[in-house]
């Protein structure tokens, strides 16, 4: 269980917790986001990416940071 199906299945939420590096795909699904928000984040520059010949990954725990350093956190008024 948690094991990445065939190659071109898609990988379940549980699957994405072991990955290292991780797709365009599974990176807006992570943030809840479209395809095409994900594809402009990482066109842009926002989300670091890891470029491998013409194949683009993001690293899982950069992503993480990357989500820690852009969530506001509002004082209690």
């Amino acid at each position: 269980m948690g094991e990445p199906g065939p190659p071109g299945s898609p990988m379940s939420e549980q699957s994405l917790v072991g990955a290292t590096l991780l797709r365009a795909e599974e990176v807006g699904r992570v943030l809840r986001i479209g395809r095409s928000k994900t594809f402009e984040l990482l066109g842009s520059g926002d989300l670091p990416v890891l470029r491998i010949g013409r194949v683009v990954r993001v690293p899982k725990a950069a992503l993480d940071r990357w989500i820690d350093e852009h969530t506001a956190v509002r004082d209690a008024p």
